[in-house]
């Protein structure tokens, strides 16, 4: 037989018996790799018909990282089987495997006559889905929608895959109509979780969220396992503003299935803003592993982990001081092994050191030509840089009191990253309120209060609790227009006179606000109110 097999396995005698067995049913080109860097060269340079792949592969990348790093580069034909060999019988390594879809599985020890009756469906599925898996390698959309028609019309054995091939390729090229349409017609004659999941999808890109979550609600009602219905139903709540049931939902997914870097991701960044640094911790150092020793791995995950580090010492109890700053010095050490070429490791390298420094030693203020000299470095270095480590030493400004600085560093950041929605919400919120999170929160109770007492018309009394809040957050929009547009009620209904030099003082603090901005609109209106009273 003229098949390419390759055999991945970091155990000698495990390739070698898989290549006796493959020789013995007469494929003739047998190749092997002991690990997933061999092997991924071995596949960027030749075709393969199968790949027979260990999901343990020791140092390094696993099966499943390999695979995902093949489909990421696209490195790995569609004409090629890829098969997960495994003895592994873990929920986490099971689920994990299952979402990223290898083409089978084949469970370890395996016996000739199990392999050769495998072998006969991996070639037979490669010659009767010949045409489309070629179309998909050339990326031809049309030629992939007729043959995924021919097929299930013709071949039922091949039919559900190509119904889902069908409606994700609908979906991608933005047919969504008439994905709907043939969705809906499959699901009448057969009820099947993943059709309800592409019509939740569908649902979701159109902007019905509530038709969205009652589908993922039908998914999960029948199949609780399902991790990838919880991860829509997460994006449906973030959608919403809904956060607390969004961390809930990842918290759910990432127990269900932890093996995936998105999951965690995803998790991570709304522990984080959600104040939970215990989760948003482990969650990134979660996904940092899932990533290392592919092409994913990067700095910026890093200095998302290195600035929860830093969060933690100020907050947490001092007993548990020594452990951050372990955690930090280990990252910093593994970033200077794994980028030691990037500038930017160097520059992460200087700005956490000087934190350790903040932090190690409370009297401990950086001088002025430290703060400079760190300034001018990060202005230089910002178009190649992470937004992370911008924002951090952003925040590292504003706390030492260099304001216009960090404004500077924020306005550069938002044009940076301007599609990045949750960045961008971390921006705001430091410029609006470069305080710690403790204080937002009481700034925040007592903004609540003075509103009570405006909208009972006791402007006295509102006046006293928005200056309060001023007090401890000096630079929130909000507050500072509710302040100003109390003030100036007041001055109509009484005779009370303030002093406007004052209030055009804390509208000057807002002049970092840009038009974007959903304040701007009404900072202008003050600001107009202000110029004719």
């Amino acid at each position: 037989m003229n098949h390419r097999v390759i055999v991945i396995d970091d155990f000698e005698n495990a390739r070698k018996s898989a290549r006796a067995m493959l020789l013995k049913m007469g494929v003739n080109q047998v190749f092997e790799a002991a690990s997933a860097k061999e092997a991924m060269l071995q596949i960027q340079k030749n075709f393969f018909h199968v790949v027979l792949c260990d999901f343990n592969l020791g140092a390094g990348m696993d099966g499943q990282q390999l695979l995902e790093e093949l489909r990421y580069s696209k490195a790995l034909s569609y004409q090629t089987t890829y098969v997960m060999v495994t003895a592994e019988t873990s929920r986490e390594m099971v689920m994990g495997a299952v979402e990223i879809h290898p083409d089978d599985y084949l469970a370890k020890p395996y016996a000739f006559d199990s392999l050769a009756a495998r072998w006969k469906r991996w070639i037979q599925r490669n010659k009767d889905l010949k045409v489309v898996l070629t179309a998909l390698d050339n990326e031809e959309v049309g030629l992939v929608i007729d043959e995924c028609n021919r097929i299930i019309q013709q071949n039922p054995r091949y039919r559900a895959w190509a119904q889902k091939l069908l409606s994700e390729t609908l979906i991608k090229t933005e047919q969504l109509a008439q994905a709907e349409i043939l969705l809906n017609e499959w699901q009448s004659r057969r009820e099947q979780p993943w059709i309800w999941l592409e019509l939740a999808r569908i649902s979701f890109a159109s902007g019905d969220l509530t038709q969205a979550e009652s589908y993922v609600g039908k998914v999960i009602e029948s199949h609780p396992n399902y991790a990838q219905a919880y991860d829509l139903l997460a994006d449906i709540y973030r959608r919403k503003n809904e956060l607390l049931k969004q961390y809930e939902t990842l918290q759910t997914a990432v127990k269900i299935s932890p093996r995936n870097h998105k999951r965690q991701d995803k998790l991570a960044t709304i522990s984080y803003r959600l104040d939970d640094l215990q989760v948003a911790s482990k969650a990134i150092k979660d996904a940092i592993s899932l990533k290392n020793h592919t092409s994913l791995h990067n700095v910026e995950d890093y200095q998302r982990f290195l600035a929860i580090q830093v969060e933690s010492c100020s907050l947490d109890d001092q007993r548990y001081r020594r452990h951050y700053v372990a955690e930090i010095a280990n990252a910093l050490k593994r970033i200077q092994e794994a980028f030691p070429d990037k500038p930017e490791s160097k520059l992460t390298e200087k700005f956490y050191k000087m934190q350790l420094k903040v932090i190690s030693t409370p009297d401990f203020k950086p001088s002025e030509e430290e703060m400079n000299s760190l300034f001018e470095q990060i202005s230089s270095e910002l178009e190649n840089s992470s937004g992370e480590l911008g924002l951090s030493v952003a925040s590292f400004f504003y706390e030492h009191g260099h304001m216009d600085q960090a404004d500077q560093l924020v306005n550069r950041l938002r044009v940076k990253d301007p599609d990045k929605e949750d960045f961008v919400h971390r921006l705001n919120e430091l410029q609006s309120e470069p305080i710690t999170k403790d204080s937002r929160k009481e700034a925040a109770r007592l903004n609540a209060i003075a509103k009570r007492h405006y909208e009972q018309k006791n402007l006295d009394k509102a006046m006293q609790f928005f200056e309060r809040a001023l007090e401890i957050s000096p630079r929130n929009p909000a507050l500072i227009l509710n302040y100003v547009q109390c003030v100036l009620k007041a001055k109509r209904n009484s005779a009370f006179v303030d002093n406007s030099d004052q209030l055009n003082g804390y509208l000057n603090r807002l002049s970092y606000l840009h038009e974007d901005s959903p304040q701007y609109a009404r900072y202008e209106k003050l600001k107009k109110l202000m110029e004719s009273s």
